[in-house]
């Protein structure tokens, strides 16, 4: 499976207008615990979502799935996918010797920014829009090892946009911060495989003292989802053994452009403000010392 191909995770949450009540019931549980409900056995999961083995088998194949042995097969291949390590792309990769000319690379950066934009429906980036804009709402972005660098591009791009952005390091001092979580917070979390346990505890900790998570993860989704208000799903097939930032990047800019527009005048206040403190700081830097007689 490839990682611009539509997960089960999509499949479900599109299908949702679709379903009758019981199996809407059935495709909650497995949203809500993505992917281990689904790697339960037929009566497991149906016990679990208070449905009949028989619906369960019906739900799969609405999904387009033969039966509920080939909904798990595609399952597992998912969960292999998320857990792929640069040593186990690097396997993948040998014995590639197609084009690398920029003409080539083109067609697939395309076709990731696509499929993100495709999937990422206007509503999602309004209302998370309305978050990251609400000035009684304190923003903390953080990331993992890889996908802090876009975590840290957000806050500081939201930082002459408005007040009270934060920038969280990876790490295990993200544990002491979770004194100061409330429930006017907002917490924006980039994960992609393969998921860090601590990036994992330390959302499940914002979200049990209240706190507002938003998910911006690959198609496989982290476990963060599990806890996450909103989730953005970005492509992240690359031209080499490491997985692409480059449609996380647009959709970014996407959310960054939408934020801009919301807050109007009040982010170009702001903006004003910044420069003139920086050109205040640039006289004071350039200016002799006076030295006392």
């Amino acid at each position: 499976m490839r990682p611009s191909d539509i997960t089960i995770h999509e499949k479900i949450h599109t299908s949702m207008a679709h379903l009758s009540p019981s199996e809407q019931r059935l495709a909650k549980v497995l949203l809500a615990s993505y992917p281990s409900a689904g790697l339960k056995s037929v009566a497991e999961l149906a016990a679990r979502a208070q449905v009949s083995g028989a619906t369960v088998v019906r739900f799969v194949r609405h999904l387009g799935f033969d039966g509920f042995p080939a909904f798990q097969h595609s399952l597992h291949e998912e969960v292999q996918q998320r857990a792929a390590s640069p040593l186990q792309m690097y396997e993948s990769h040998q014995g590639d010797t197609g084009e690398r000319a920029p003409h080539a690379a083109l067609p697939l950066l395309e076709k990731g920014l696509r499929q993100t934009f495709e999937r990422t429906s206007a509503e999602e980036i309004s209302q998370v829009v309305a978050l990251l804009t609400d000035p009684s709402r304190r923003i903390l972005c953080t990331g993992g090892r890889f996908s802090d660098i876009l975590a840290q591009y957000l806050r500081n791009h939201l930082h002459q946009l408005r007040e009270r952005v934060e920038y969280v390091a990876p790490g295990e001092g993200r544990a002491d911060l979770l004194l100061d979580i409330g429930k006017r917070d907002v917490v924006v979390m980039f994960d992609c495989r393969r998921y860090q346990p601590d990036t994992v505890r330390f959302a499940r900790g914002c979200r049990q003292r209240g706190a507002t998570v938003v998910l911006i993860t690959d198609p496989w989704l982290s476990p963060v989802a599990e806890v996450s208000k909103h989730i953005l799903m970005c492509d992240v097939e690359g031209l080499s053994l490491y997985d692409s930032f480059v449609p996380t990047m647009a959709l970014l800019e996407w959310l960054v452009a939408e934020i801009v527009r919301t807050l109007g005048d009040t982010a170009r206040a702001r903006i004003e403000k910044l420069e003139q403190t920086r050109h205040e700081q640039m006289i004071f830097r350039t200016q002799p010392v006076a030295r006392p007689d």
